[in-house]
């Protein structure tokens, strides 16, 4: 299964794309969070030691790969995934990215979020890339691929009426691919608002996934 979950700055977006990671989760899998903040100065690294705080005890593994994540997950995550191929548990062929032969098994990743890593890969040493969406819309299919389910967490920086540089007019087109591409793809999306879900495709309840009814 994959989830979207978009809001707002301080919406609860993330509580509550924990509290769904939780629902989906296989009892016999494991949650993994996946961080794509870069750890390059103090600020940045106060906000990574309050996020971790904020996971502890709630039996994440955390990931922190701030760039190029398909690569490095498939490093980090390659003995379990060669023990996967060796047992024939959770044992399935990726069929939806073409080229790709990966191997599902029975975890769950929250990957947070899409407007870090895009900023990281569209600015990264100091050149602005052009096809910085493209790229990370790829990046975060090609990892969710290698779970379960999936719960993706976007940002909504649409609706603020402010106006922008060349640069990060192009950062706010990008991310409003991405999330319009996964959302696509997704079996449910959630807007989050005030830490009030609102289920614009599909509805998880309970771990269940409910497909959303036509008219």
């Amino acid at each position: 299964m994959l989830v979207l979950v978009t809001g707002g700055s301080a919406s609860g977006k993330s509580a509550f794309a924990e509290g769904i990671t939780e629902r989906i989760r296989n009892g016999d899998g494991s949650k993994y969070y996946l961080a794509f903040m870069k750890n390059d100065s103090k600020t940045a690294e106060k906000r990574i030691e309050r996020h971790r705080k904020l996971r502890e005890g709630k039996g994440f593994i955390t990931l922190e790969i701030p760039c190029d994540v398909d690569m490095e997950l498939e490093k980090t995550l390659a003995y379990s995934v060669q023990n996967i191929k060796l047992s024939g548990t959770h044992e399935k062929e990726c069929t939806d990215i073409p080229g790709k032969e990966k191997w599902y098994g029975s975890d769950t990743v929250l990957m947070e979020s899409v407007g870090v890593l895009l900023a990281n890969e569209m600015f990264k040493d100091g050149i602005v890339r052009e096809d910085a969406g493209k790229y990370v819309l790829e990046e975060l299919l090609n990892a969710a691929a290698y779970f379960e389910n999936a719960v993706i967490v976007g940002e909504d920086v649409f609706s603020d009426g402010n106006e922008y540089d060349e640069y990060s007019l192009k950062y706010i087109e990008a991310l409003g691919y991405v999330n319009r591409e996964i959302s696509k793809k997704a079996d449910a999306v959630a807007e989050v608002v005030c830490s009030y879900p609102i289920w614009i495709k599909g509805e998880v309840q309970d771990g269940i996934y409910l497909r959303q009814r036509e008219g």
